[in-house]
């Protein structure tokens, strides 16, 4: 959760370092590629948090309960962000999606929990 959080901030802040083509912006750029940048790197943070999620039993993941919907819910959200408007047949926006249903199939599984 918290390397989502750090690369979700570094493009940001590359976001907010200007114009792309601006000295500003170039510069963040290269110290961004100096820190390893991938261009895929959605694909693998959710890929390695879903394997995390996948690996603790439900009642496990239910004993921390609303903390860790909100966290689930939190990378929902990003996965959300990073699917385009328009339906593609690009498979790494099939892949997100197929993401996004995990993660929140996760989320109602832990609330069901807390109903029974």
């Amino acid at each position: 959760m918290t390397r989502l959080r750090l690369i979700l901030h570094r493009e940001d802040l590359l976001n907010r370092s200007g114009q792309v083509g601006t000295p500003s912006r170039n510069a963040a750029e290269l110290v961004a590629a100096d820190l390893g940048e991938n261009v895929d790197w959605r694909h693998t943070v959710y890929q390695d948090l879903f394997k995390a999620v996948h690996g603790i039993p439900i009642q496990a993941l239910a004993a921390n309960g609303p903390s860790l919907v909100t966290k689930i819910r939190v990378v929902a959200v990003t996965l959300l962000d990073a699917m385009p408007s328009q339906e593609q047949a690009d498979p790494n926006v099939q892949g997100i999606a197929a993401y996004l249903l995990d993660f929140l199939n996760i989320m109602s599984s832990i609330e069901s929990q807390f109903a029974d």
